[in-house]
C-alpha cells in the first residue's frame, strides 16, 4: 500500500481506513453469489430474495444519503467507527439469522452498515488527504476492487471445502472487530471539521461541476455494474458456457483494479481532467467492438480490456466533483450516495426487462448507451471546472 506522499500523522489512519474498504467491499460483493443458497437455506422463491435485496439496497441508499449528510456536522471518525460496528452487527446478526423474517432484519442492518461506512470512509479519505485526494481515493478504489474480487474467491473456498455458508459472516465481522479496536485507538490529526465556520447554502450544491459530475458517475455506474452483472448472460448468447463466462467476469473485475491502479500513476503524468475524457472515450470504443464485432474472442478481449478504463474513472470522477467544494463534502457524497445506489436499482431494473424483451444479446446496449451519456457528461464537468479555475 503507497501512502507515502501522503501527510504523516495520517499513515497509520489510512492503513486502518483502507482495510475497512477491503472489509466493506468484501461483505458487499458476498450476498450476491449466495442467492441459490438463501432459495434453499429459507425455502422462498427467487422473487422473495429479490425483494429481500430491495429493502437492503433501500436501506444503504438511506443510509448513505443521512450519513454523509452527518459527516458535515460530526468528525469523520465517529462517523467511520459508526458504521463499521452496524456491518459488524449485521454481519453477526446473519449469521445468527434461524429464519426469513430474521435474516431480512440483519441483511438490511447489513446494508445500513454498507452504506454508513461508505460514506464515512470516501468523506475522510477526502478530507486527511487534503490536496492528495485524487491519489488517496485512487488508492481507496483499489481497495474496494480488491475485496470485490476477494469476497466472491473466500466464499468459493469456503463452499468448495462443503464448509457452513454462515461462516463468511463470522469471518466479516472478526475482521471488522479487529479493525473497530484498531481505528477506535488511532488518532484522527484533523481536530477542526473542514466545514466548521462555513454557512452552507444550497445553491452550492448548484455548481455546475457538482451537477454535471453527479450524473456522469451516475451513467458510469450503468456501464460499471451492468456489465460485471449481465456479462454471461451476455456471452451465453454466443454459447460460452456459464463457467467460462464466469472467468471472463472475473478478469473483468482484475482489470478494474488494474486500472484503478493505472491512473495513480497516470495522474503524476498527465491531468486529471485530460485523463479522465481519454478514459471516458476508450470506455466507449471498448463497448461498440463488444456490442458490434461478431468475433467472440475479440468480445471477450474488448470487454477485458473495458475494466481498464472503466475502473479508472471512478476516481477521478470523485476527485473532480469533491474540488468543486471540499467544505461541504459530506452533502456532496450524500448526492453521489443516492446516484449510485439510485442508478444500480433502475439500471438492473431496465436491463432485466430488456433481456425479457429482446434476448440476451440486447443487455449490452444497456452499457453502451450509459457510457455515451457519460462521456457527455464528463466534458461538461470538465467544462464547468475549467472555466471555474480561470475565474478563481
Amino acid at each position: 500500500m503507497d501512502t507515502q506522499l501522503l501527510p504523516k500523522k495520517s499513515r497509520y489512519l489510512f492503513w486502518v481506513i483502507y482495510n475497512l474498504t477491503l472489509a466493506f467491499a468484501l461483505g458487499q460483493n458476498i450476498p450476491g453469489p449466495l442467492i441459490p443458497v438463501f432459495v434453499k437455506e429459507f425455502g422462498i422463491g427467487y422473487d422473495r430474495v429479490g425483494v429481500i435485496f430491495f429493502i437492503g439496497l433501500f436501506w444503504g441508499m438511506a443510509s448513505v444519503i443521512s450519513f454523509g449528510i452527518l459527516s458535515d456536522r460530526f468528525r469523520k471518525k465517529t462517523i467511520i467507527i459508526t458504521g463499521a460496528g452496524i456491518l459488524a452487527a449485521g454481519s453477526l446478526g446473519v449469521f445468527f439469522s434461524a429464519d426469513v423474517v430474521l435474516f431480512t432484519i440483519a441483511f438490511s442492518l447489513l446494508w445500513i452498515g454498507f452504506g454508513s461506512l461508505e460514506a464515512g470512509l470516501t468523506t475522510g479519505i477526502v478530507e486527511l488527504a487534503g490536496d492528495r485526494r485524487s491519489r488517496a481515493l485512487t488508492i481507496f478504489s483499489r481497495f474496494t476492487g480488491v475485496g470485490a474480487f476477494a469476497g466472491p474467491i473466500l466464499l468459493f473456498a469456503i463452499l468448495y471445502f462443503d464448509l457452513w455458508w454462515r461462516l463468511i459472516f463470522l469471518v466479516l465481522f472478526i475482521y471488522l472487530a479487529v479493525l473497530l479496536v484498531l481505528v477506535a485507538r488511532a488518532e484522527y490529526p484533523l481536530k477542526r471539521k473542514a466545514s466548521e465556520g462555513y454557512a452552507f447554502r444550497f445553491r452550492d450544491m448548484a455548481d455546475p461541476v457538482i451537477i454535471f459530475g453527479a450524473l456522469a458517475l451516475l451513467f458510469h455506474n450503468g456501464v460499471l455494474i451492468n456489465v460485471g452483472s449481465w456479462l454471461t448472460t451476455y456471452l451465453s448468447f454466443f454459447d460460452l458456457e456459464l463457467s467460462y463466462g464466469s472467468v471472463v467476469v472475473a478478469f473483468y473485475w482484475l482489470t478494474v483494479i488494474l486500472g484503478r491502479t493505472l491512473a495513480t500513476r497516470m495522474i503524476q503524468i498527465m491531468d486529471e481532467k485530460h485523463y479522465l475524457i481519454l478514459l471516458g472515450t476508450l470506455t466507449t470504443s471498448f463497448l461498440v467492438i463488444t456490442a458490434f464485432v461478431n468475433i467472440l474472442i475479440l468480445k471477450i478481449i474488448a470487454t477485458v480490456l473495458l475494466g481498464l478504463s472503466i475502473g479508472g474513472m471512478f476516481p477521478l470522477l470523485l476527485s473532480v466533483v469533491f474540488s468543486a467544494n471540499p467544505r461541504i463534502v459530506g452533502k456532496i457524497f450524500s448526492l453521489l450516495g443516492l446516484v449510485g445506489y439510485g442508478s444500480t436499482m433502475v439500471f438492473q431494473l431496465i436491463t432485466g426487462v430488456i433481456a425479457e424483451n429482446l434476448g440476451e444479446s440486447s443487455v449490452i446496449y444497456v452499457p453502451l448507451a450509459n457510457s455515451i451519456i457519460c462521456i457527455i457528461f464528463v466534458l461538461l464537468m470538465v467544462r464547468s471546472r475549467n472555466i471555474k479555475d480561470r475565474a478563481s
